[in-house]
Formats: C-alpha cells, structure tokens, sequence
C-alpha cells in the first residue's frame, strides 16, 4: 500500500512538472509573439514619424514658395494696373518695358 502511495504521488508530480513547463512555455512563448508585435509597431511609428518630418519640411517648403509666388503676382497687378491707368488717358499711352 505504500510503495502504491508513493508511486501515485511520483506520477502526479511528473504530472504536474510536465504541465508546467508546458504551461510556462505557451506562456513565454504569447509574450514573445507580443514582444515582436511590439517592436513592429515600434518600427512602424519610428517610419511613420520619418515620413511626418519629410513632410513637415516639404510643406515648409512649398508654403515658403507659395508666399513669393503670391507676392509676384501682387506686384504684378499692380504693374498692369499701372499701364492700364496709363492707356485709358488718350495719347498718353507709352509702352512700358519690364
């Protein structure tokens, strides 16, 4: 009777060891799968704010453009103001050179 005690409780430790490490291992291995997920996303955010800072610049850019285009244009209405102010008086009309 004892030797069948001690053999029942040696079976449920192996049992128990075997359940475990399986147990430990499936755990591990969900953190790994979230580890790696982890860094991914980390690397996708690190390519997405690149791109963001590419962007920011190119926009800078552009804006910077856009005021001196506007501001050529602005000056340019005024030149043609100017000769059309000047043409609408008869015989006064001279040819302006840019």
């Amino acid at each position: 009777m004892i030797k069948n005690r001690e053999s029942a409780c040696i079976s449920r430790q192996k049992k128990r060891q075997v359940c475990r490490v399986y147990f430990c291992d499936e755990y591990n291995a969900g953190w790994s799968h979230h580890f790696s997920t982890a860094i991914m996303l980390f690397q996708y955010v690190d390519a997405l704010e690149a791109r963001l800072k590419e962007a920011a610049l190119k926009n800078s850019a552009l804006l910077q453009e856009n005021t001196s285009l506007r501001n050529q244009v602005s000056f340019l209405e005024q030149e043609v103001s100017i000769i059309l102010l000047r043409c609408a008086q008869p015989f006064q009309c001279v040819p302006f050179k840019l």
